[in-house]
């Protein structure tokens, strides 16, 4: 690697850091509850819960938790720590982007590559969300480059090590995210093209390769086999969420499957050139996930490359096909075959996060395009003159991607209101009052449980001190007048029936964020209520919510194994006869609380609660709590 290129190297890394910690801890000013979903994992890592895969959310691949655990461990509980992460993810991905477009093409396509990948918008805002996904070009580049290696080098040490990692790193990215997969169907079927090519040469391919085959097969084994195991055990997490956003779900393609499919293959395609993905949270909302000055250059590459592999294939048929062609059918594979995970879903169309395993494909084509395209424009005007012009030229041309770029994510993004929304900016708001007031039995939050998982994350330094109130049932409540009632940017519109409803209120706090919209109002009643619907067991581990016509009970969390609940209603306070309200009430770390239809108009209600592990062992006797009589 020439001098030159190890210093043009070190600047598109410096730019990728920009891009990509630059604003880190505040920009995007939030934490979506999806991305505080990873983060509750990985404080569960931290306290000793070590999987390979994780139930929450339909199931979660674990890799991205075991990284986050350390993030935390260092720098805190906080809505950016999660995308730093990610941000230190996307530096290395275009690293490993620069390894594979160089070793697969040459030194120029590999620079020219993570260039583009670095200064890309589309790849810079998921850089900056925390989703485990983040990890799939990293870990697809990263395998490209030590297949490549591996079957390149005349070395043997080189290439037995290199077939280790090839497979080692083929294995991780199944701890990553459910759309890598496919790279098993992408690989296995270079491979049935390979012996195809070679079998009137009686395999001579597989007879030269064959230990480097078995090596990495063993590193591969040795990698995915704590996943594996897993998926034999519990063989309902290995589908995950996929039937519910599957094409073939007739509630999404409406009995119309080969139009759904077409239209979604359609989108997909169109988002690299027209409009992308609306969602802020994978995209710069609507526009293309590559650039008008980029995606020319893509569009020729991958026509030009689809049909020299379709060429290829066609003729390995009869042993006819260009070997020095098998470099465009493996990147050629990955942008098609990394589609499939896209076009087989029909849920929020074009997806930026599905596609982003198509990230380092497309990011390479479009560098061999722009390369293809220099070169003609050389050959056609090849004066001596014109060299200076050249080099202007392109100059000019990386300066306003750097520029076009910057201006879209921290000046264009920053000032989005729809943006700041999108990574729930209120809930981190919110959870900083708890946190500043960290007391469960003052601080009744009215949020719904999807959107708590946000606050659940960022105040479990202080052991989440509050209490969960329905929005749809919270105008039902009765507060005494020192406990905050908080509502947030989502639940303002409850705040009118919950004003017409409770007119002795005051307002405490009304906090705005930086663009100017409300993320956070906490009212306060001026007097106490005839009676509080809030009442807590001696050590505040269970509480109950006494709306009237339904009663909430929540629990803390006793095992992060399945355990079972067990609730008596009492007559009352000793409990001398019990009835049983909730029966093998089946609990564990991800929802720990119930409802009862009741009457709590008649009188002061009593329960009991005793926490039991799978094998009818008390984990936890919770004692008896008092329900206040609802007035």
């Amino acid at each position: 690697m020439r001098k030159k290129h190890v210093v043009i190297l070190v600047v598109i890394i410096a730019l990728a850091a920009f891009f990509r910690l630059y604003m880190i801890k505040t920009m995007p000013g939030g934490l979506f509850p999806d991305e505080a979903a990873e983060g509750l994992d990985a404080q569960n890592i931290n306290k000793g819960f070590f999987q390979p895969f994780y139930e929450r959310g339909n199931g979660r691949e674990g890799l991205f938790y075991y990284l986050m655990a350390p993030i935390l461990r260092i720098f805190g509980t906080g809505f950016w720590q999660p995308h730093l992460l990610t941000a230190l993810i996307g530096i290395l991905s275009v690293i490993a982007v620069y390894l594979f477009a160089a070793k697969l093409y040459d030194q120029k396509t590999g620079l020219l590559a993570s260039f583009l990948m670095a200064v890309g918008t589309w790849h810079i805002v998921l850089s900056r969300t925390a989703f485990r996904a983040n990890l799939i070009p990293l870990f697809l580049a990263m395998t490209g480059y030590f297949i490549v290696r591996a079957v390149t080098t005349q070395s043997p040490k080189d290439r037995f090590w290199s077939s280790i990692l090839a497979g080692a790193f083929f294995a991780g990215g199944f701890y990553t995210y459910i759309a890598y997969r496919i790279f098993v169907v992408i690989l296995g079927f270079i491979g049935f093209l390979l012996l195809m090519a070679d079998r009137k040469q009686q395999f001579a391919w597989l007879k030269q390769y064959y230990k480097s085959i078995f090596a990495a097969l063993v590193a591969f084994i040795i990698v995915f086999a704590p996943l594996g195991y897993y998926f034999v055990t519990h063989p309902g997490s290995f589908v995950g969420r996929s039937s519910q956003v599957s094409v073939f779900n007739s509630e999404l393609n409406h009995g119309h499957l080969g139009a759904t499919i077409v239209d979604v293959t359609k989108k997909s395609i169109m988002a690299f050139f027209t409009q992308g993905d609306l969602n802020w949270r994978h995209n710069i909302s609507g526009a293309p996930f590559l650039s008008p000055l980029v995606s020319p250059f893509f569009a020729i590459a991958l026509i030009w490359l689809t049909w020299l592999t379709l060429k290829f294939i066609w003729q390995s048929f009869s042993n006819r096909q260009n070997n020095a062609d098998l470099k465009n059918v493996l990147l050629i594979g990955l942008f098609w075959g990394m589609l499939l995970p896209v076009i087989t879903t029909a849920e929020g169309i074009p997806h930026g996060l599905r596609s982003i395993g198509m990230v380092p494909s497309a990011y390479i084509l479009s560098a061999i395009g722009l390369i293809y395209f220099a070169r003609s424009a050389l050959r056609v005007w090849h004066h001596m003159w014109m060299e200076k012009v050249y080099w202007f030229v392109a100059l000019a041309y990386f300066a306003v991607l750097i520029f076009v770029s910057y201006t879209t994510y921290f000046v264009y993004a920053a000032s989005s209101s729809q943006n700041s929304f999108a990574f729930r900016s209120d809930l981190s708001t919110v959870s900083q009052y708890i946190n500043d007031n960290p007391d469960k039995t003052k601080n009744l939050l009215v949020l719904d449980l999807f959107s708590e998982q946000t606050v659940q994350f960022l105040t479990a330094p202080h052991n989440q001190p509050y209490v969960i109130i329905d929005p749809a049932n919270s105008y039902k409540l009765h507060a005494s007048k020192d406990q905050r009632i908080i509502f947030t940017s989502s639940t303002l519109f409850d705040t009118f029936k919950f004003n017409q409803q409770n007119k002795d209120l005051k307002i405490i706090t009304h906090k705005d964020n930086t663009i100017g919209d409300t993320d956070m109002v906490v009212y306060q009643p001026k007097n106490d209520s005839s009676s509080q619907s809030l009442s807590f067991n001696n050590d505040h581990s269970l509480w109950a919510l006494n709306l009237g016509d339904i009663l909430y009970l929540s629990w803390e969390n006793q095992s992060f194994t399945k355990w079972v609940i067990k609730i008596w209603e009492c007559p009352d306070p000793s409990c001398s006869t019990e009835s049983l309200v909730k029966t093998n009430n089946q609990n564990d770390y991800l929802a720990n609380n119930d409802h009862l239809d009741i009457d709590g108009t008649k009188s002061d209600l009593y329960f009991k609660a005793i926490g039991y592990d799978s094998k009818g062992n008390i984990l936890k006797d919770f004692g008896i709590t008092k329900v206040n009589q609802y007035k």
